[in-house]
């Protein structure tokens, strides 16, 4: 199992440096987890590559009409108030930002519940570093 942090589902829909190990990661596992929140962040992060003109609006219009629709098909965690409890306690263990901590806080409830420990990928190193003090093994999109 695979739990994505927003970083990284981006990276299955916008051709960047490091996308293509990173699906290839997603890829090896069919059990790939994400947060409610990433839904929100995917959006935030489409919009703000838009107003950058990253990207065109044809393209992030496609490629969000695409993230919707697999949208559906996602195992998610919801934000959930022990989500948003156990964010608090991440906050007070690491140096994190708010939603990273609530990204963190939702892999580790689902692992609390898990048969195995979902691996974390993530672009920032702060927040890999979180999820392995944390005990979660950890993704790279670096061989």
């Amino acid at each position: 199992m695979i739990f994505l942090d927003s970083s990284w589902l981006v990276k299955l829909y916008v051709d960047e440096i490091d996308s293509q190990a990173v699906r290839s990661v997603a890829d090896s596992d069919p059990d790939v987890v994400v947060s409610d929140l990433a839904y929100v962040e995917f959006h935030s992060a489409m919009f703000r590559r838009r107003r950058e003109r990253r990207i065109t609006s044809r393209a992030a219009s496609s490629i969000v009409t695409r993230f919707k629709k697999d949208w559906a098909q996602r195992v998610r965690v919801p934000v959930s108030r022990d989500v948003l409890l156990l964010a608090a306690d991440v906050l007070a263990a690491h140096a994190l930002r708010t939603l990273d901590a609530v990204q963190l806080a939702s892999a580790l409830l689902l692992a609390e519940g898990a048969p195995e420990l979902p691996r974390f990928g993530a672009a920032d190193e702060r927040l890999i570093a979180a999820a392995a003090a944390a005990g979660l093994p950890t993704l790279s999109a670096t061989p």
